[in-house]
């Protein structure tokens, strides 16, 4: 029996406490009137916030994005399953694109408030909070979205000039290089949803290509070009890549100082110069556990690691699993299950 305030507990029974249940409060509070949860409920939706749950599904609260790309579409329907407010206090590990292909979206970011419409893209970087939902006004927010752990290089391409606090907004000129757009997010899922060993790569591929896009939209003279000797220092570290090549030997290379180098390098790139050479080096070691059976020491060895246990503690630190466990989950990381979309044809840029 729980007592009461000002009550004695009885002899005989004994005296239950009960433990107090914390639901944190969402940062900002658009108007619930407008926003219809899913059928569990407002408090199984909040309760997921506070619980880490996982599951397959990318569209649902719970997946882990445990992976260099995942593409999708979200037809979020007034009342629809999809119909609930992203709530990510942390953000993630990577970037997601995202653009609104019919209705009206809101995101929240550190007290501003915007609207997206058809034709505008949204870029949120690493670790910035994730809270968005449909407009309560508009019966439908479709948005297109790519979420992905970056090349090193693309930074440049990735601190977009007009931004919603820290978030990236670029808003597409006409409704021709519109569909050009949205022609691009499409065959990016189209060809992650088929699962061959090579489909990340291709995708990471064609995102690079949609990433030179935005940037050829943005003002010219937005990004600061960027200095030849670091582009050949890039050269002469992937010419090298598998080989125990040292920073000093590049910085002579490129007539610069070590010091100098990883200065304007850091400055440039956004990421220091043996964490960009690290990261070449794990997509190839990716590509290897894909397509091949060759022993993790020997995959290692093939990227330049010659200690084995040494790169299995560099992939899970990047990744977020082991070697051996990204080879076993390959599969279910490159389908993308549970979307209601799907495309009946390929886009028409993979036809004949």
């Amino acid at each position: 029996m729980r007592e009461r305030p000002g009550q004695s507990v009885a002899a005989g029974h004994c005296l239950v406490v009960l433990p107090v249940v914390k639901i944190r409060r969402f940062p900002y509070n658009p108007p619930l009137s407008g926003v219809v949860w899913p059928a569990t409920g407002r408090e199984r939706a909040m309760k997921r916030v506070v619980r880490k749950e996982t599951q397959p599904n990318p569209l649902l609260p719970g997946y882990d994005f445990n992976a260099h790309l995942v593409a999708g579409t979200s037809p979020i329907l007034k009342g629809g399953f999809l119909d609930f407010w992203i709530d990510r206090p942390n953000g993630m590990k990577g970037y997601i694109i995202n653009l609104t292909v019919k209705g009206r979206g809101v995101i929240h970011e550190d007290g501003a408030v915007e609207t997206c419409k058809p034709g505008d893209l949204v870029l949120f970087p690493p670790s910035v909070m994730h809270y968005y939902g449909r407009d309560p006004d508009y019966s439908e927010w479709i948005h297109a979205w790519i979420y992905f752990r970056p090349r090193a290089y693309w930074s440049q391409w990735l601190d977009w000039p007009q931004k919603i606090k820290r978030i990236g907004r670029l808003t597409l000129p006409d409704e021709k290089t519109f569909k050009e757009f949205l022609a691009a997010f499409r065959e990016i899922e189209y060809i992650h949803r088929r699962s061959s060993p090579l489909s990340e790569a291709i995708c990471i591929n064609l995102l690079e290509r949609l990433l030179l896009r935005c940037a050829d939209e943005i003002i010219p003279g937005s990004y600061a070009a960027v200095d030849t000797r670091i582009m050949r220092a890039c050269y002469i570290i992937n010419e090298h890549l598998f080989e125990n090549f040292p920073v000093s030997e590049v910085a002579r290379e490129v007539c610069l100082s070590t010091s100098r180098l990883a200065h304007l390098f850091r400055e440039q790139m956004g990421i220091s110069i043996t964490k960009w050479r690290e990261d070449q080096r794990l997509i190839h070691a990716q590509q290897l556990l894909k397509i091949t059976q060759s022993p993790i020491a020997a995959v290692a060895a093939l990227v330049g690691y010659s200690d084995q246990l040494y790169f299995s503690r560099v992939f899970r630190k990047s990744m977020g699993i082991s070697p051996l466990e990204y080879r076993r989950r390959n599969p279910s990381e490159t389908q993308t299950p549970g979307s209601d979309v799907s495309w009946s044809n390929p886009p028409r840029a993979l036809r004949g």
